[in-house]
């Protein structure tokens, strides 16, 4: 499937063989540093961070905000900037699924959210993040984002 869609705010716009997801990337500040959130896919059996689809007409910005809330329960200030992407594969399909990741500061963490029956949730070093994804490309992402944080949110 072919899909036109806006990257973000003002930006870029992409012809696509097949699907496009945005995801975030939640940090929070602790005493001990910053934080990031790892969430367990819905089996409980792999570690990622939020993603899923970007609907018609909302940037990956906007979708990586919604979809943190729709499976963590959290919310934030979230970074137009690309983190970085990366492209995965799910069994039994046929095309590939490409992922925009954008920063997301988290302000307010919900334990009553739409997905909190099938979720867990973990605070986790963004080196130890690297080390728990299930995704490749994922973990490529983090790797690079420890090799050269960005702004504000991962220094």
């Amino acid at each position: 499937m072919d899909r036109l869609i806006h990257i973000a705010a003002g930006g870029i716009r992409l012809l696509l063989h097949g699907h496009a997801q945005a995801a975030a990337l939640c940090v929070r500040k602790t005493k001990n540093g910053r934080e990031v959130l790892l969430l367990s896919n819905r089996s409980g059996a792999r570690w990622g961070i939020p993603k899923g689809n970007i609907d018609i007409g909302e940037t990956s910005s906007k979708a990586a905000a919604r979809e943190s809330y729709e499976e963590a329960g959290v919310r934030g200030h979230v970074s137009d900037e690309v983190l970085g992407t990366f492209t995965y594969r799910k069994p039994g399909r046929s095309w590939p699924y490409h992922v925009t990741v954008h920063a997301l500061e988290v302000s307010e963490v919900d334990d009553d959210f739409p997905e909190s029956a099938e979720r867990r949730r973990k605070w986790v070093s963004l080196a130890e993040a690297a080390r728990h994804v299930h995704e490749p490309g994922l973990r490529d992402v983090l790797h690079r984002l420890r090799s050269h944080p960005r702004k504000q949110y991962l220094a």
